[in-house]
């Protein structure tokens, strides 16, 4: 009996031969299904909002830099014409990076409640005016304070701290004592009648920290205290050409919307913008411009108010010029910048000592800060303290907001650099981060607001490293003046991006840096970097304002088209799936490099995390520099989608294989 016949007879080989082939084919036909289903998958959402990155040139390697908005230019807008009128082309958005723009957060306060119930004299009309949302002067609550009637006295100690996700610093600590106490209203005769005061209580000294702080006083709801100037903090503006990014985001970018009604260029002179809101005091303002906002060629500016003031403070002090153009932008709602700042609140006795914790206030900037125009950023509460302001209505709610002009710069504003180290099997390179120069932060301003010299012995100014390079600038730089025209949530912006295919976007989606290894190597628990307050480092956020390429011009200085465009998204108009879709792309890509430009075709790409080492983080007192360790950020990885195909393709037919050689090994056996 030869083999083949014991192998049929024995019903045991059978059976295990005929399980082994039938599992192995049903394997490889699931697995071929499964392969369709995930090929579809992929196929479907591998298109992101755009499908080739237009740059003047693009990084070297497998894997793409999220920061497309760099800095670097070198495309023109002649060049975007070309791009747009090519056959393929369905939208070409352009976006550039601007400046960095710095921001007095103005002088910090703390309320103390103390509010003295209604009073006609001291209320106003305001009250008699029920549109502008005033309460009825008879629904007014009850007087209530925090404050005792006998002046006690005080520690105020308060201090600002901020992270850069891996460690806190304590930017300043400013001490400062006195006795505070509940106000009254003080009837007093005067020509023609009697006028009504309010008066502190007997042997109330105030507070008073170091200039260029102020004082301590009362008002209709509260005593306030001024506190010491919280750290400035800057933002990266980006510029767009809104119709054709609103036809990019669909409509996740409905918030450009105002933009596009904004002046023309030769329409935005500083001087001729800022006398026309000055003239709606002149004139007189109604109550629903004050709530609503002043229209502005179609746009109800809600933010008029900090414009106007920081146009007549650059005014005065001479920062706008002929030359100086209005800006209009787009800010981002909230930060992710970590400063917080605290009041701690102790009540003593003569001799210094505690007597009473009465608390800490605190605030962060969080998600209630707006760029160029935020409302008190850092107005803290006395512990048990309710904000009556509201009882006066929307001229109760008017507040100027940042009435100190920003500082713009092109200075340490670009995107970072990278050098390659060693390649990874599948290409995947380490890199390392090229440093910069440290720049100085928390620094208290020379003078205060009435001319006396400051005490610059009060905190310790803050180095910061930065990873960034100076941006290219015109021939001809004026201060520019911000026109806030709306907000924008970046978090639903990088919703429209979606998942499989999160392309970066520019200006709204900054991909975080997340820390996995100290200097030396050794795993550390995964923390995410955030940003700093010079906005120079590695880590950054969405751009705290977008504005158009003509504010671009301005900030920068440019007054003929200059090639400033640091990239191009453009979409093809081939429909249908990435598959579907890949030969018109191709050639559109091919068509864009003809122009002298780098065309990477990002349809079919996927995010992976590249490591990056980052030396020169920190330095000590002796100015000795010390590495961070290595972090990671998702890069883009081209041609994903063909490599998923491939590597499944490559299993079914190991599985074949492995069927053959199973069945083989069985009838060997049998013999």
């Amino acid at each position: 009996m030869n083999a083949v016949q014991r192998f049929i007879r024995s019903k045991v080989l059978l059976l295990t031969a005929a399980i082994l082939i039938a599992a192995m084919c049903l394997s490889v036909l699931v697995q071929g299904q499964s392969q369709a289903a995930l090929n579809r998958t992929v196929d479907e959402n591998s298109r992101g909002l755009y499908d080739v990155l237009v740059q003047a040139k693009a990084g070297s390697g497998a894997l793409m830099q999220p920061e497309i908005a760099n800095g670097g230019g070198g495309i023109g807008f002649d060049q975007l014409e070309k791009i747009r009128k090519l056959s393929g082309t369905s939208v070409a958005a352009p976006i550039s990076l601007v400046s960095r723009v710095t921001q007095n957060l103005e002088a910090p306060r703390l309320d103390a409640m103390d509010y003295l119930g209604y009073n006609s004299g001291l209320a106003g009309t305001a009250t008699t005016d029920q549109a502008a949302g005033a309460t009825d002067p008879g629904k007014w609550p009850a007087a209530e304070s925090v404050l005792s009637d006998t002046a006690k006295k005080y520690r105020l100690t308060a201090s600002a701290v901020s992270s850069d996700g891996v460690s806190e610093k304590t930017l300043f600590k400013s001490t400062a004592e006195g006795t505070l106490g509940k106000a009254k209203l003080v009837e007093e005769k005067a020509a023609g009648g009697t006028s009504i005061r309010i008066a502190p209580p007997a042997g109330e000294t105030g507070i008073k920290f170091p200039a260029p702080a102020g004082g301590s006083e009362h008002n209709l709801f509260n005593l306030s205290v001024s506190l010491p100037l919280s750290p400035e903090v800057t933002e990266s503006v980006v510029a767009v050409d809104p119709v054709s990014e609103r036809a990019l985001l669909g409509s996740a970018g409905d918030f450009l919307a105002p933009l596009e009604k904004a002046p023309p260029a030769d329409a935005r002179n500083a001087g001729a913008i800022g006398r026309h809101f000055e003239s709606l005091f002149t004139n007189g303002i109604s109550m629903d411009q004050l709530k609503d906002g002043p229209d502005f060629l179609g746009v109800k500016l809600k933010y008029w108010a900090p414009l106007m003031t920081q146009y007549q403070q650059a005014k005065s002090s001479g920062q706008l010029t002929a030359d100086s153009q209005a800006i209009p932008l787009i800010v981002r709602s909230g930060t992710s910048l970590d400063l917080k700042y605290n009041v701690k609140i102790e009540e003593i006795d003569a001799a210094g000592k505690v007597v009473k914790d009465v608390g800490t206030a605190t605030r962060s900037l969080g998600k209630d800060y707006l760029p160029f125009v935020s409302k008190d950023p850092f107005a803290l509460s006395w512990p048990g303290s309710t904000d009556h302001s509201g009882l006066l209505g929307n001229q109760g709610n008017f507040n100027q907001g940042l009435y100190t002009p920003a500082t713009w710069s092109t200075d340490f504003a670009a995107a970072p650099k990278y050098t390659d180290g060693e390649s990874a099997a599948n290409g995947a390179v380490q890199k390392a981060a090229v440093p910069s120069d440290w720049v100085t932060v928390n620094r208290l301003p020379e003078k205060g607001a009435n001319g006396a010299p400051v005490d610059q012995t009060q905190r310790e100014p803050v180095d910061e490293r930065s990873y960034r390079d100076n941006l290219a600038t015109g021939a001809k730089l004026a201060a520019p003046l911000a026109m806030v025209y709306g907000t924008f949530d970046p978090s639903a912006v990088e919703k429209a991006a979606g998942d499989v295919n999160r392309l970066p976007l520019g200006g709204y989606d900054p991909t975080p840096f997340t820390l996995t290894k100290d200097a030396d190597g050794k795993t550390v628990t995964a923390t995410e970097l955030k940003p700093s307050l010079s906005a120079t480092g590695l880590a950054s956020q969405s751009a705290g304002a977008i504005t158009d390429f003509y504010g671009l011009a301005a900030a920068r200085g440019y007054k003929d088209n200059a090639a400033v465009i640091d990239a191009v998204r453009v979409r093809a108009k081939a429909p249908g799936s990435w598959k579907e879709a890949q030969p018109d792309v191709e050639k559109l890509a091919g068509e864009i490099r003809g122009m002298g430009l780098e065309a990477t075709v990002v349809a079919g790409s996927a995010r992976e995390d590249a490591s990056i080492f980052v030396p020169g983080y920190s330095k000590d007192d002796a100015g000795k520099e010390s590495a961070l360790g290595t972090v990671q950020q998702s890069w883009v990885r081209q041609n994903a989608a063909d490599a998923v195909s491939g590597s499944l393709t490559g299993t079914n037919v190991t599985l074949l294989f492995l069927t053959l050689c199973g069945a083989a090994l069985l009838t060997g056996a049998s013999t």
